[in-house]
């Protein structure tokens, strides 16, 4: 079976990397910036910022999603914490994290809105779905780390408690992530699904 980013056009693993890719061709500019606003060393800052690009759907890898994906960024917020938590924490963390979570922050109740208006509650719960485990082991090789992700099942009010207790004094820098990171779902979205006419 295959992990998809977009159903029957676009796999997860082919969407990632070419996100990913994206970035590091025309925004990896950003880190040193970040390293120096932050004081974190800059191979952690890349890291922290290339797993919040790449894994920006990462919410999509649950058996609740087929054909549509409605609310899943809500659920990449906190599975890229958990991330980063994993493998180079550090204070960008949640800003990262923040940074996926809101990649479709255009969109009416998407991103933050579901939790500022509560809609996140009648989202489905998270549950893994196996057959994306080799996609995402394969992205978290080509950034040079490995996942150990927890399987277990995450609730929308999992996903709000942690949300609350974020307490993070350079949130003003996350825009910075987010910006690189809507243009490059967008551009690798339109070259890979119907009707796009860029090339990967």
């Amino acid at each position: 079976m295959t992990c998809w980013a977009f159903f029957g056009q676009e796999t997860f693993k082919d969407h990632a990397l070419g996100t990913l890719d994206c970035f590091r061709r025309n925004f990896a500019y950003i880190n040193p910036i970040l390293s120096h606003r932050t004081g974190v060393e800059i191979s952690t800052v890349k890291k922290n910022i290339e797993i919040a690009v790449a894994f920006h759907d990462v919410g999509k890898a649950s058996k609740a999603y087929t054909t549509s994906y409605y609310g899943h960024e809500f659920y990449s917020g906190y599975i890229v914490s958990s991330m980063i938590r994993g493998c180079c924490n550090s204070e960008l963390r949640d800003i990262a994290a923040l940074s996926s979570m809101s990649h479709h922050q255009a969109m009416v109740e998407r991103g933050l809105e579901l939790i500022r208006s509560e809609e996140y509650k009648k989202l489905h719960n998270f549950e893994f779905n196996e057959e994306c485990l080799d996609d995402i082991n394969e992205v978290a090789k080509e950034i040079g780390i490995s996942v150990n992700l927890d399987r277990k099942l995450i609730t929308p009010e999992d996903v709000a408690s942690w949300f609350m207790k974020i307490n993070n004094e350079k949130f003003y820098l996350y825009p910075i992530i987010l910006g690189p990171l809507m243009v490059c779902d967008t551009y690798t979205a339109n070259a890979h699904r119907e009707g796009g006419t860029g090339t990967y």
